[in-house]
């Protein structure tokens, strides 16, 4: 019959043959599936990880320029956000001087120290925002203000008093921490 499209056994090979060829072919249509679904998410990771190594806050210009090939990695303190930044921003400025440090090389070493909420912060920054050593360290002041050592006057030192369970040498300690403190000492 010409147009019966009856499922018809084949002599010698049994339906069970057309069901088992028929079962290997949906494994391999889930085996593929699992495989593209693998391929898709390597892709994406690979994405987002292409994303993050471009992404940065540092101009361009400031990103590409080279570190002298003899350059010895400086030993600078770490900031995390919870100690003045004036005094993070003063060692890292003095430590690049001694060096003779050029802008892009500031940068990148004030970039390094940061961890923490410092990191995070610096890592929310706008794309390509930093276009200098000043604009960074400002932004990087401005941000952490209220981590800033409060001003401690001469008048202020009066109000230190010795316990009197408190040894002598510890008192005269934290006295003499409290006048080096003291921003206008005259």
């Amino acid at each position: 019959m010409a147009g019966d499209h009856t499922n018809h056994e084949i002599p010698g090979s049994g339906a069970t043959t057309l069901q088992a060829a028929v079962a290997e072919i949906r494994r391999l249509q889930v085996k593929m599936a699992e495989i593209d679904k693998e391929k898709t998410e390597k892709a994406a990771a690979g994405a987002a990880e292409d994303e993050i190594i471009e992404f940065q806050p540092l101009s361009q210009v400031l990103w590409d320029a080279k570190v002298p090939d003899n350059f010895k990695t400086l030993h600078l303190p770490s900031f995390d956000g919870k100690t003045d930044p004036l005094e993070h921003r003063m060692v890292v400025g003095t430590q690049t001087a001694i060096i003779g440090a050029a802008e892009h090389l500031k940068c990148k070493l004030l970039s390094g120290t940061l961890k923490d909420t410092a990191l995070r912060w610096y890592m929310n920054l706008p794309n390509n925002s930093i276009g200098s050593f000043k604009d960074f360290s400002r932004k990087f002041i401005h941000q952490f203000s209220g981590s800033k050592h409060m001003k401690v006057t001469a008048t202020s030192l009066f109000a230190i008093r010795h316990n009197h369970s408190e040894p002598l040498r510890e008192y005269l300690a934290r006295f003499s921490e409290a006048t080096i403190k003291v921003s206008n000492p005259n």
